[in-house]
């Protein structure tokens, strides 16, 4: 059984194209009978290059979609899964659709780049699985890669999860006998300075109270 990495992915673009890419995504998944899971064909993107090798072109051989939602500028989430609009009026108050699911393995940089492109959209993309992948990218409506952030996990971990990095830090304290050893480690090089100072300061309150 594969780990799966976690994907939420914020599409901007027009009502038109928002509405385009929902009809697209709820007549292309395959509803599961035996969860409530909905799994996006990526074959129906007709591409000639996918051939077999689904990996090679999107990341993954599966996307799994869990919630396909937007802003309705109110401040309620639209749950579109399963269901298509039947006007752009709510999309073009919010300009975004929200699309989160999982995939084996690895991120999905493919799928979301062939979407931008597709639906001439935006999209702001964060990932994780385990310690393997986590991070954040950005993609334009060409389809590029416009920005990476945080290719190490350690750092993206600070960035995007900062209570749950210093958690995961305090978790390795007991594998260092001083503090000098544990600031030379790679989970703490990639600590901002306001998150080393306060796991310096656990450090040392931890140990003081260890050595009484």
């Amino acid at each position: 059984m594969a780990n799966y990495c976690y994907n939420h992915i914020i599409f901007d673009g027009t009502a038109e194209s928002l509405y385009e890419l929902i009809k697209f995504i709820n007549e292309s998944i395959k509803q599961h009978g035996y969860d409530d899971t909905s799994r996006l064909d990526l074959k129906r993107l007709s591409l000639s290059q996918v051939n077999d090798d689904l990996i090679a072109v999107f990341g993954a051989r599966n996307f799994e979609v869990c919630i396909l939602e937007y802003n309705s500028g109110e401040g309620n989430r639209v749950n579109v899964l399963h269901s298509i609009p039947t006007d752009t009026d709510s999309l073009a108050t919010c300009g975004q659709l929200i699309l989160t699911g999982e995939s084996p393995w690895s991120p999905i940089h493919g799928l979301i780049s062939i979407l931008c492109k597709k639906f001439s959209l935006r999209a702001e993309y964060d990932y994780e699985e385990g310690r393997n992948y986590l991070g954040r990218a950005f993609f334009d409506t060409d389809g590029s890669l416009r920005e990476r952030e945080y290719d190490n996990y350690w750092e993206a971990l600070a960035a995007l999860e900062p209570d749950c990095y210093q958690d995961t830090a305090m978790e390795d304290f007991e594998q260092f006998e001083d503090a000098a050893e544990f600031s030379d480690s790679e989970i703490f090089l990639y600590a901002p300075i306001a998150i080393k100072d306060k796991l310096l300061h656990d450090y040392e309150q931890y140990y003081s109270f260890v050595d009484r």
